[in-house]
């Protein structure tokens, strides 16, 4: 568990890096992407079940208001008429104040990776790096020996070609679940959740304009097909 915390306080630290460097290149887009996470606050809010996570809000309010990949407008426009008033009820005020306001300012973070390219995402070799240069305080020793057992992950070593580097897609949950099985039955041995790196969307890696159960349909098509190799 300890191991797992300290691991994820870098992931944290590494995304949160690629995040304003985003910012930087893509300072145009901030507002835009800050009035749809005020949207979806207020969606949950007025249209999700309670208990309703923010990956349901997101996907849920995706399939109302954007079009569909075989709308005319698919390619002219990120929204339907329906979803652009949406986003308009939101006034600039109200969308800087929720910029601002450290409370809700990574739900801007957050949703911000749903408009990355897949060169955007920060890589295992990053994170590698990051743990290499800031090992901090009476962790440095545990955290070194962490980035050592990364090394393998990482572009140059053993797994680097399947979860290092930049990818249009995941892996096959198959070929996943089966390098994370390895993982966890070797003693010593540290690996990450395939996504990091890998360039996937919010929404747990389920293209921009593919809908959840076609995508389940999709998965459970690759395993079929993985099984019979």
């Amino acid at each position: 568990m300890l191991r797992q915390a300290q691991i994820a306080k870098y992931i944290n630290l590494l995304y949160e890096d690629a995040f304003q460097d985003w910012c930087k290149k893509r300072h145009d887009q901030l507002l835009d992407i800050t009035r749809h996470a005020v949207a979806l606050q207020r969606f949950r809010a007025e249209r999700m079940p309670p208990g309703a996570t923010t990956l349901e809000t997101f996907a849920d309010f995706r399939d109302q208001a954007e079009p569909g990949p075989n709308a005319p407008s698919a390619r002219d426009t990120l929204w339907t008429e329906w979803g652009r008033d949406y986003l308009n009820q939101f006034d600039e005020a109200t969308v800087l104040k929720f910029l601002k306001d450290p409370k809700t300012s990574k739900e801007v973070r957050n949703l911000a990776f749903a408009r990355f390219n897949p060169g955007d995402f920060p890589t295992h070799r990053m994170l590698r790096e990051l743990m290499m240069l800031d090992p901090v305080g009476t962790e440095r020793d545990q955290i070194m020996e962490i980035a050592t057992l990364l090394l393998p992950w990482c572009r140059d070593g053993n797994y680097g070609c399947l979860f290092d580097g930049t990818r249009q897609a995941m892996p096959a949950p198959y070929c996943a679940s089966r390098e994370a099985h390895w993982v966890q039955a070797a003693p010593g041995r540290v690996g990450l959740h395939p996504r990091i790196g890998q360039g996937t969307e919010v929404g747990g890696g389920v293209p921009h304009h593919q809908s959840r159960p076609q995508a389940h349909h999709d998965a459970a098509a690759r395993d079929s097909k993985a099984e019979r190799l």
